[in-house]
């Protein structure tokens, strides 16, 4: 997919209701898009500094600069001591003060974006309801008072999934943790910042909860199955604090297209699963994910065993991606045999770096005993004087009331409410269903990859049928 029409698709939605918007509309829309724009070209500008600052002390030929630089000096009496020192003190406090400050600003930033957004677009949107279905269960992310990284799974109807799954687990967490007032003041005074709970994304061969360049670069050069190995997965959780990781195993967003894609494509792969209201998940990050907790944990793992299930859903997967992207990039795994050769630097100082870098204890990893599953989707209520029943199936013309699913753009969510200052009449109201379901996590950790597809598939069959059970739970009433 293209640039224009991934925006087109995702962001902003067709091009006929873009010009629908009248001038009311656009008044309420451009402060939240700028707002919004505004904190990703701050945190672009903070990621450069940062980066650059890092380049400078830690670069090997950077490093070698800076040798021939006190060589150069050591040369000159007097004056060459003092430049020395000057050039040590001057890295030395970018290294130890500025990027860690720097640091520290991204993460607050990455947090106000996803509270402000959340703001927009769900917490103080009238015609947006949220609703979690009964027989839904609670999320805990907390043990001792004590956050605790927690596995998310969730299937993939729009943009929008990513601030919905936000808003659900800034609910679940203690206020105390996102004050923006004492975010500023702790930062100004140079404190430490609390172990707030954090919410990362894995995908596009990332972590991430923002919209920051190198994800923006995988995402419209890069293929979305990019994954990332299991001992790059445990290298990011033994080095940063605790934090909650959801996954999209469907990949891409649920769509009408897709959804017929995979039939026609269904009709080659007997012996894989159909699902008529999901996309067939993929598997790489989950066993990426539990193969770096059962290394955490020094859980032994069965080995894999090949099969021809395995093969079918490897193949099914290849022409869902040929029919996608009507070619298909480079695997990451080829990519990464290639052999490069390193730079031999005979370095003390870059030497002791790496010295210190290995002898970095590891942070403790508090993985959560349950795994947590999100059902979501969208409709959208409209009113019809004559239609046919969408929800029963009903052919005789109904007047009332329906749901339509949807697949709301980020740009439909932050519209104003109502359509303009002279006509108060209210949009239709959009209506967000949530199941939320946990597993136990201990036993999942002792299997090998196979199993691990066989029980997220399973996963997904229960999922597929509870889609089509959900639009039954709800009740629309005219007030």
């Amino acid at each position: 997919m293209g640039f224009v029409d991934f925006f087109e698709t995702y962001m902003i939605g067709p091009r006929i209701q873009v010009k629908q918007l009248d001038i009311s509309d656009w008044l309420s829309l451009t402060p939240k898009l700028l707002i919004l724009f505004g904190y990703f070209y701050i945190h672009s500008i903070f990621t450069a500094i940062s980066q650059f600052l890092q380049f400078v002390n830690r670069n090997a030929f950077c490093l070698r600069l800076h040798l021939l630089y006190d060589r150069l000096w050591s040369h000159v009496p007097i004056i060459g001591e003092y430049k020395i020192r000057l050039l040590s003190r001057v890295l030395n406090y970018s290294e130890v003060n500025v990027v860690p400050n720097l640091d520290k600003a991204l993460e607050v930033i990455e947090i106000w974006f996803q509270l402000h957004l959340v703001e927009m677009t769900f917490e103080k949107k009238k015609n947006v309801q949220i609703f979690i279905s009964s027989g839904s269960d609670d999320l805990n992310f907390f043990k001792d008072n004590q956050f605790q990284t927690t596995l998310m799974m969730c299937n993939h109807r729009s943009v929008n999934d990513y601030t919905l799954i936000n808003y659900l687990f800034f609910k679940s967490c203690p206020t105390k943790y996102y004050n923006k007032l004492e975010f500023i003041q702790k930062l100004w005074k140079g404190e430490d910042l609390p172990e707030w709970p954090q919410l990362k994304f894995l995908g596009w061969g990332k972590m991430f909860n923002f919209p920051q360049l190198d994800l923006l670069k995988n995402i419209f050069f890069k293929d979305e199955t990019l994954t990332l190995s299991p001992d790059k997965l445990r290298n990011i959780l033994e080095t940063q604090n605790n934090q909650a990781i959801a996954i999209f195993p469907e990949v891409n967003i649920m769509s009408l297209e897709l959804s017929m894609i995979q039939r026609k494509i269904h009709q080659d792969f007997p012996f894989v699963t159909n699902f008529y209201n999901l996309l067939y998940p993929r598997f790489k990050n989950f066993t990426g994910l539990m193969a770096a907790f059962s290394s955490i944990k020094n859980i032994k793992r069965k080995k894999n065993h090949n099969n021809i299930i395995k093969e079918a859903r490897y193949l099914l997967h290849r022409e869902i991606d040929k029919m996608v992207h009507k070619s298909i990039t480079m695997e990451p795994s080829k990519m990464s045999n290639k052999i490069i050769p390193p730079m031999i630097i005979d370095n003390s100082y870059l030497f002791e770096k790496k010295k210190e870098a290995n002898n970095a204890k590891p942070k403790p990893v508090r993985i959560n005993p349950y795994i947590y599953d999100f059902t979501i989707v969208y409709y959208r209520v409209k009113y019809t004087d004559s239609g046919h029943d969408h929800i029963d199936g009903d052919l005789r013309i109904h007047k009332g009331y329906q749901l339509e699913q949807i697949s709301p753009t980020i740009f439909e969510m932050l519209q104003p409410e109502i359509e303009s200052e002279d006509n108060v009449k209210e949009k239709d109201p959009i209506v967000a269903m949530v199941h939320i379901k946990k597993y136990q996590i201990q036993p999942l950790l002792t299997y090998n990859d196979e199993s691990l597809e066989r029980w997220l598939e399973n996963r997904w069959i229960e999922k597929d049928r509870l889609i089509d059970s959900l639009e039954k739970k709800i009740k629309i009433e005219a007030k």
